[in-house]
């Protein structure tokens, strides 16, 4: 991995660890329903797509719009999960897709990395 990858995926995770300090109410807070994810194939992505996605949202809505993560991520000190995508931007790069769960399903952020040449 070279440098500018492990500086951009540094980037990453801190830019996910601040996504999850931002409130986001709940009926359901009280209960954390454990996500399993089935790794598969990604469904075609597209900045489109990726705008529809926002905060509220359920796993289950997300698996609907895009399809099964092609990576998962826990972190346990924000108690999030993150999904990552991989896709081709508007202008031609590839590119990482994250959305980043709380524990009770909610999306509470997301965040789109390009990769390096």
């Amino acid at each position: 991995m070279t440098t500018n990858q492990t500086k951009s995926r540094i980037a990453t995770i801190v830019l996910l660890s601040f996504c999850a300090l931002a409130p986001l109410s709940s009926p359901a807070a009280s209960v954390a329903p454990r996500v399993e994810v089935t790794v598969s194939a990604a469904a075609t992505l597209d900045d489109e797509v990726f705008a529809r996605i926002h905060a509220g949202m359920t796993a289950n809505e997300v698996r609907a719009l895009i399809g099964a993560p092609d990576r998962t991520d826990r972190f346990e000190r924000t108690r999030t999960t993150a999904w990552s995508y991989q896709f081709r931007d508007t202008w031609g790069y590839d590119a990482e897709l994250s959305v980043i769960f709380n524990d009770a399903a909610f999306v509470v952020g997301k965040v789109s990395t390009r990769h390096d040449g």
